[in-house]
């Protein structure tokens, strides 16, 4: 082992890794969070959208895409921002 205890040894290689026990604590807050996001998300889209969603869905199927998509690109970019603000406030490296 050229000198080294084993005590080092050890300290070395668990220093670079993560702590399964913190991961799986971040990543049920994070589900928290964003089931509170997603139903938020779906209750105002059926409270402000709902009647001219469906009024656009029967009348134009095609703009009823065209604006159904960037809807739900929205909300995973929402998403996507909130999780890179917990990890941030969680202190873990953003890669």
């Amino acid at each position: 082992m050229g000198g080294q205890s084993k005590q080092s040894i050890m300290h070395k290689e668990s220093s670079g890794k993560r702590r399964p026990g913190k991961i799986a604590s971040w990543l049920l807050i994070e589900l928290m969070i964003y089931s509170v996001f997603v139903a938020a998300y779906f209750f105002v889209v059926l409270l402000f959208l709902q009647d001219w969603l469906k009024h656009l869905y029967d009348a134009h199927k095609d703009i009823y895409a065209v604006i159904a998509l960037p809807l739900i690109i929205g909300q995973a970019a929402l998403l996507h921002f909130v999780s890179l603000a917990l990890r941030k406030l969680g202190g873990e490296k953003l890669e």
